[in-house]
């Protein structure tokens, strides 16, 4: 399986692992490039015909995020 890498803001390379729906929204799940077991969660944002990550600083969508990735796919210690 070849996986799509992105750099962060961080200046960290991210493997993309899994890109989910929820209530309307895109998220992709970022393994980093240098250490896969630390996972990173995006909300992808369309502006204008570009499309951005942004960090979930919202507890209660990163929350319902996860809880819907667990239910459906079984994912497990990711953060923020």
């Amino acid at each position: 399986m070849e996986l799509d890498f992105i750099t962060l803001e961080d200046d960290n390379n991210y493997a993309i692992i899994d890109t989910i729906e929820v209530n309307n929204n895109r998220y992709l799940f970022l393994a980093d490039a240098n250490e896969f077991t630390k996972i990173t969660v995006r909300k992808v944002i369309r502006e204008e015909g570009k499309e951005y990550l942004v960090k979930l600083d919202d507890e209660e969508e990163f929350d319902s995020v996860m809880s819907f990735y667990n239910e459906v796919k079984g994912g497990k210690n990711e953060e923020k």
